[in-house]
């Protein structure tokens, strides 16, 4: 009698998204994107709010893979970039790219002296 090897856990199927790419700064300079990622998670009351910031890249690129196309149009014509599609396993997005960007730094406020 030959023992029976346990079941291999299913192998997630990739989700398919859109990346918005798009220079350092570029998406995430203002604190605009961190404010509508933190909205979208509180509206459907997840994690993600199928919205994950990607670590850079190679070119230093800032990128957000994005589950919605229509989502996807709406902040490529908010914040510009360029689109690409990709299929990316969901269980590498929830451990690599739940990280907000970074919170927009205070700005300078000054007052010139009178001339």
């Amino acid at each position: 009698m030959t023992a029976m090897k346990p079941p291999m856990p299913p192998r997630e199927t990739p989700l398919n998204l859109q990346l918005l790419l798009a220079p350092p700064g570029q998406l995430s300079g203002d604190g605009q994107l961190r404010e509508l990622m933190l909205e979208r998670r509180r509206h459907l009351n997840s994690a993600s709010g199928d919205l994950w910031v990607l670590p850079r890249g190679r070119e230093g690129q800032e990128a957000i893979a994005i589950a919605d196309p229509a989502v996807a149009i709406w902040l490529q014509l908010r914040f510009g970039g360029v689109l690409q599609p990709a299929r990316i396993d969901r269980a590498w997005l929830d451990r690599m790219a739940l990280e907000l960007p970074a919170a927009a730094g205070a700005p300078a406020l000054g007052v010139d002296p009178p001339a």
